[in-house]
């Protein structure tokens, strides 16, 4: 058995806060989008295709699979998303860097928090893997 996982605990708004997208949240994320889960991961992962929603639905989405109320997600989303840049430089809890580690968390599993930036950085595969690389899975529904 893996023990990746597509939950993930990230220092985003001035504290550390858990992260998930489990299927009822993917779900949630795909309708409020208007596509599937691989199209909004393909358009965050690019880095420049994404539209403003796909950024702030997954942070919401994603705060409440890590168990926050959604009336908690939506203030938190409201103070911490809306009308703040969406990726200042140097910045590695953004909006953008957020959303994305959110996404690959469910998309390719985390044996580990990857260190800041690594979580943008370059894709590994399953031969080049080490501590805290990503890693496909099989399955983001667990």
């Amino acid at each position: 058995m893996s023990n990746l996982s597509a939950e993930i605990t990230l220092q985003w708004a001035g504290g550390e806060y858990p992260f998930a997208l489990k299927a009822k949240q993917i779900e949630g994320l795909e309708h409020d989008c208007g596509e599937g889960i691989g199209r909004i991961c393909m358009r965050v992962f690019s880095a420049t295709e994404y539209h403003f929603k796909h950024l702030q639905r997954t942070i919401f989405w994603g705060l409440i699979g890590g168990g926050m109320s959604a009336t908690e997600a939506a203030h938190m989303v409201r103070q911490h998303v809306d009308g703040v840049p969406i990726d200042p430089l140097g910045d590695p809890s953004s909006t953008l860097k957020t959303a994305s580690a959110v996404l690959k968390a469910v998309h390719f599993g985390w044996e580990t928090l990857p260190p800041s930036g690594e979580a943008e950085g370059r894709e590994t595969r399953p031969s080049e893997q080490t501590s805290g690389s990503t890693a496909p899975r099989s399955s983001a529904t667990e």
